[in-house]
């Protein structure tokens, strides 16, 4: 108990600086600006026109629905397109008023429940058509504000005291992982300091997880149970051979995600105008991705290692070529052959440049067509680069020495090219600069340092063994919440989210590698066969999702819900077992013959 003493004695520190920090920003009122331009926010407008937009006679405005503060007053003016007075219904919970506007702006204002989430402010009036305009106009709405009121003292520390709850439970599971333990914290502490500030400023209308009840709750509780669990002893690894059920997991979880992510157009139509919904699904896409990216450095790593006294040589560059490129293109190019079967591309154009592998170069223009693709390209430069990055310095460096000076170089480069895109292009292009193969490089150089750690220290990866999970987790954690708030803090999500996330996908690999069992043969069973079929999974799931959206639509229904889903998932796992029974293993079979690994 008295090595929890500091721990608590931080935390109530921490709550008495926060609070004393936001204390003005807390009780004053706070004045909250919806953005008319934003369609997630406001649906039923002809378009953002200088901070006000015309309405289409019916129009509902999304509020803040995670507040703390119980009253709201909500504020907006409104004139006519005609000198003729037009008759306003504006409905908000179970408030209703009714007004007549003119063409002299008049102000409304609205006491807002926030205790009541889900309901819109609904503003409903005729539509007129004016001379020199085509559009069906209603009411003329601007300066649309939702200002909190002030809260009492002990409200505030109560909520204080509740936002601080996952930090203590993140301090309680780190505190034995040593400096990397506290590093995470730090980073953890920071960013959800910064994002409470910032959503204080802004009246708390758009927390993440962390930040929302109960989710904040339910994280501190599974970090809490797990700072109780019993530590095992970690022996130092030795050779371990064949698949492993741990990574097959990070397998099945990263494929996993990506077709979760993908599959959104086949939902509910206004899952994409839902902000919480839709950021977590793009994001769910991006963790897979980043979690494929450190297990394939991870196990290239390791190939690398094992070849490096060869690697000076030509013949040995061109073998590792040969058997990376039979590995991964021929189901590839198949499956871009198939595609003209399932759902053929309507931009011819965008599907070749996506095959070849340049459809990212520019990021101000994406490829419309067959665009997850750019992660297999920035897998298949990896392949290329790095033996001719490592060639000539293996002729100038002793052999582990040129390594990481080539993994330097290679991460370093890809690392400070993004950060300089992100930082010169505009807010609307700056995006799409995670998607640019020469940009996303350094992302498997992670996994391939966990591999030089694993050969060259064992007793470090011993311990990261031991150690590394919940710190991995908890840089995912960081990832994550950057990468799902990328508007908050574009530059930095940019550079530093993916980053997060691959290196806590990274640090899961030791604890993962040594699991011999999720608890039954049948779970094994089924985890390795998702994994087995995963990279054919990936490569079929988002062509099989646009012909099942060809026959069938978004759902409107709960049943066409559960009916696309089951198409889809079904659909595309019988693809990809047929893609790895029919192309991979006769593929690899034959590889394994002509090109053996020496």
């Amino acid at each position: 108990m008295h090595r929890l003493l500091p721990i608590l004695a931080y935390m109530i520190a921490l709550c008495i600086v926060t609070y004393g920090a936001l204390q003005m920003t807390i009780s004053a009122p706070v004045r909250q600006y919806i953005a008319l331009g934003d369609p997630m926010a406001v649906q039923g407008v002809w378009g953002d026109e200088g901070g006000t937009a015309w309405s289409k006679g019916d129009t509902n405005v999304i509020r803040d629905r995670h507040g703390w503060a119980d009253w709201r007053v909500l504020a907006l003016s409104m004139h006519a397109p005609t000198d003729t007075p037009v008759a306003v219904v504006v409905t908000i919970n179970r408030q209703r008023v009714e007004l007549a506007v003119t063409q002299q702006p008049r102000t409304v204002m609205l006491l807002d429940v926030v205790s009541a989430p889900g309901a819109p402010l609904r503003i409903q009036s005729p539509t007129t058509v004016v001379a020199g305009d085509r559009r069906a106009l209603g009411v003329r709405i601007g300066a649309l504000t939702n200002t909190r009121l002030a809260q009492p003292f002990t409200r505030v520390l109560w909520a204080v005291l509740q936002w601080m709850l996952p930090l203590g439970a993140a301090a309680l599971w780190l505190w034995r992982r040593g400096v990397l333990g506290a590093g995470a914290w730090g980073a953890l502490a920071t960013l959800q300091l910064v994002m409470l500030q910032q959503e204080l400023a802004t009246g708390y209308a758009n927390p993440t997880l962390l930040l929302v009840s109960p989710w904040r709750e339910l994280w501190s509780i599974l970090m809490v149970l797990a700072a109780l669990w019993p530590a095992q002893p970690v022996a130092a690894v030795e050779g371990v051979q064949g698949r492993r059920i741990g990574l097959d997991l990070l397998r099945a979880v990263a494929v996993g995600c990506v077709v979760v992510a993908h599959g959104l157009p086949l939902l509910f139509p206004s899952w994409n105008s839902e902000r919480a919904i839709f950021r977590w699904f793009v994001s769910a896409g991006d963790v897979g991705v980043d979690i494929f990216f450190a297990l394939s450095g991870y196990l290239i790593g390791a190939i690398l290692l094992r070849g490096l006294p060869r690697f000076g040589h030509w013949d040995a560059v061109r073998r590792f070529w040969a058997r990376r490129w039979l590995r991964t293109l021929p189901a590839a190019y198949v499956s871009a052959l198939l595609v003209w079967l399932i759902a053929a591309p309507r931009d011819v154009g965008g599907y070749l440049q996506s095959i070849f592998f340049v459809a990212t170069l520019n990021p101000a223009v994406l490829p419309s067509e067959m665009g997850f693709w750019w992660s297999l390209g920035a897998e298949e430069a990896f392949y290329l680069l790095f033996p001719l990055v490592l060639l000539p310095l293996l002729r100038l460096l002793p052999g582990i020495r040129a390594y990481m000076v080539a993994l330097s170089l290679i991460g370093l480069s890809a690392f400070a090219v993004r950060t300089a895109l992100a930082l010169v292009l505009p807010a609307d292009i700056a995006g799409n600069v995670s998607y640019a193969i020469y940009a996303r490089l350094d992302s498997l150089i992670w996994g391939v340092l966990i591999a030089v750690v694993r050969v060259r220290r064992a007793d470090w990866y011993a311990w990261l063994g031991a150690h590394g999970a919940p710190i991995g987790l908890v840089s995912a954690a960081v990832g994550m919440m950057l990468l799902v708030d990328a508007p908050r803090w574009l530059v930095a999500s940019i550079v530093l989210g993916h980053t997060a996330m691959t290196v806590g996908a990274a640090l899961l690999i030791p604890a993962l590698e040594r699991w011999q069992t999720l608890g039954g043969p049948r779970r094994d069973w089924v985890v390795r066969a998702v994994a087995l079929i995963s990279y054919s999974l990936y490569l079929y799931h988002s062509m099989w999702e646009q012909r099942v959206h060809l026959w069938f639509g978004s759902a409107t229904t709960w049943s066409e819900w559960v009916r696309n889903v089951a198409v889809y998932l079904g659909g595309a796992v019988i693809l990809a077992t047929l893609s790895y029974r029919f192309v991979e293993v006769p593929v690899l079979r034959w590889r394994d013959e002509k090109h053996r690994e020496e």
